[in-house]
């Protein structure tokens, strides 16, 4: 695939080999865990549709913008992941999935920043069939950065050992000006200066949102985190179930408030909203096979229909 640049949209069609030549280039593996026919080669397999366009920014970071349809569920791992990352989804959900098992959901409106200063292989799984509009901003060193007081800031936060994940609800004045990134009238210097702006931006609430996280962090150890993956997985195959607080505690042998703030502490979000972001998924599933709205209601633990549908025309 050649690379993208600020004047020439991306081509329409990205086959899995295309992928896999973009993966050497930038330290990414692009796996399809349920490969379609098995006859077909990596040139015949139409992964993505749409537009995707890469720039350098005069700040530092690349910045690539992407308008595309998923045809099939397909998973990226960071092989040689960049000093600072930061992905936006303005439309469609991934699943970031660190090596050691924790799951962390990126909904639509939301932003996950990554600091990979212990180089952790990093995950994301996207599900198919649905349209995936939003960026990624990446960095390779803090010290790439022109701004030299950022340049500190990040390099601050990449110098301690933190967990190097965080994500956080875009404010809806930036998701507005971030729409603007897909609007052809912006083009030349024009364009230039409105990624250069909404760049800076989300570095900034990047950089606001691993500093509330030194501020919050909650105590977690090796053996807490194969307890929590206990409950995650538990939940992850049973979503339909009914689940109690108090019961899942149990599970990780745990209190219901260790439990609580554990679990916020490794995934950014409760274990219900964790449940409710796995249960719509597995709706989201169905609904594509085939099913009514109460048959995925339903399976997933949704007693009345209503509250689902509302559930999920809300993500």
């Amino acid at each position: 695939m050649n690379t993208p640049n600020s004047c020439s949209p991306a081509r329409i069609r990205f086959t899995l080999a295309d992928f896999g030549r973009m993966g050497e280039r930038y330290g990414f593996r692009y796996d399809m865990p349920d490969t379609c026919d098995k006859r077909l080669s990596p040139e015949q397999i139409c992964l993505l549709e749409g537009v995707i366009q890469e720039h350098a920014l005069p700040s530092g970071p690349v910045l690539i913008t992407s308008d595309v349809i998923a045809r099939h569920r397909y998973s990226a791992t960071s092989l040689s992941p960049p000093g600072f990352s930061l992905a936006v989804l303005l439309q469609g959900s991934a699943i970031t999935r660190l090596e050691n098992g924790n799951d962390i959901y990126i909904r639509p409106g939301a932003a996950m920043g990554a600091l990979c200063h212990d180089n952790i292989p990093m995950t994301a799984i996207h599900p198919g069939g649905q349209r995936l509009r939003g960026l990624n901003l990446s960095l390779g060193a803090p010290e790439t950065l022109a701004d030299e007081q950022l340049s500190e800031a990040l390099s601050r936060h990449m110098r301690t050992n933190r967990p190097h994940l965080r994500n956080w609800q875009v404010p809806a004045s930036l998701a507005q000006n971030i729409d603007q990134l897909f609007e052809s009238q912006w083009q030349g210097a024009l364009g230039q200066l409105i990624r250069e702006g909404i760049s800076l931006q989300l570095l900034a609430h990047a950089l606001a949102a691993f500093d509330d996280q030194g501020r919050n962090t909650t105590a977690v150890t090796a053996r807490d985190r194969l307890l929590l993956k206990r409950v995650s997985d538990y939940l992850y195959q049973s979503p339909g179930e009914e689940h109690s607080l108090a019961a899942l505690a149990k599970l990780a042998c745990m209190s219901s408030t260790s439990l609580r703030n554990k679990f916020r502490a490794v995934h950014h979000m409760s274990v219900f909203e964790w449940l409710r972001e796995r249960r719509l998924e597995v709706a989201r599933e169905g609904l594509l096979d085939g099913w009514s709205v109460q048959q995925a209601a339903h399976y997933v633990g949704y007693r009345h229909a209503t509250n689902f549908a509302s559930a999920f025309r809300q993500k």
